[in-house]
């Protein structure tokens, strides 16, 4: 049987509290990777330009479901996109800067913020991204398939799903969210190339939010224990230990991927 195996990033494959990818995280993709039945893939809220984190293991991955499912890679080949519409764009940024919220925009090539704040550098910091240079019309002159918001305020981001139903607003740790077109999410991209991975089956990692519909989609969902979402984990065929407690390695010995 041939599988394929998709993992999220960031509380899945990097621990954001240690700041790495696991040794025996890298150990368990290094031998998915040397099976010839097996596809691997990554699914992420990350877009091509933010994976230095996982720097050591990113050249691993076959596939690549990337900024929450707004793209996909087969290698360096675009195989699915969904942009959000830039009259939609520009509703959003106004919104937001009525009340002087910082906005971050994810193009293809690239990234930036709508201005400088505590907010951004935290965020950021903590993803181990670089913050880019502010530049507030940067949406208007290139294609969007993310924006962020960027506020340690909970009402800010709940006001804004409130207001904006044909937007998906995942909420990520204390200082903002991710902001995608409607119909933009990891499964519905997974389902969309699916076709293309020529496996059997396929097994998704995943612990956030943003999760929820790869868990949803995935033959066997695997769910880590450091999950804030009960909610998923309710969802999972298979909870994992904690990511600083080798649980995708464990996970996978489990399921019979690797020995």
């Amino acid at each position: 049987m041939k599988r394929a195996v998709f993992f999220d990033v960031d509380g899945t494959l990097f621990d954001n509290k240690n700041q790495c990818v696991p040794r025996k995280t890298v150990e368990a993709l290094k031998k998915l990777k040397e099976d010839p039945t097996i596809v691997l893939g990554l699914a992420t809220g990350r877009s091509h330009t933010q994976l230095d984190a996982i720097n050591e293991v990113k050249d691993l991955f076959d596939y690549r479901i990337l900024i929450n499912g707004a793209l996909a890679f087969k290698g360096d080949e675009i195989i699915y996109e969904n942009k959000i519409d830039p009259s939609l764009v520009a509703e959003f940024v106004s919104y937001l800067e009525k009340k002087n919220v910082a906005t971050g925009y994810v193009g293809l090539e690239g990234y930036s913020i709508s201005m400088y704040n505590e907010s951004v550098q935290q965020s950021l910091d903590d993803y181990q991204m670089m913050v880019p240079k502010a530049d507030k019309f940067y949406y208007q002159n290139k294609d969007i398939y993310q924006m962020w918001i960027f506020d340690g305020r909970r009402t800010i981001i709940e006001d804004a799903m409130n207001d904006f139903n044909n937007l998906t607003i995942y909420p990520w740790h204390k200082h903002g969210a991710d902001v995608l077109s409607i119909t933009s999410n990891k499964g519905n991209a997974l389902n969309a190339i699916r076709p293309l991975l020529g496996v059997d089956q396929v097994i998704c990692f995943g612990d956030g939010l943003n999760d929820f519909e790869l868990i949803q989609n995935a033959d066997i969902g695997v769910v880590m224990n450091n999950s804030r979402s009960d909610e998923l984990k309710k969802l999972a065929t298979l909870v994992a230990k904690d990511i600083d407690q080798d649980g995708i390695y464990h996970a996978c010995v489990e399921l019979g991927l690797i020995k």
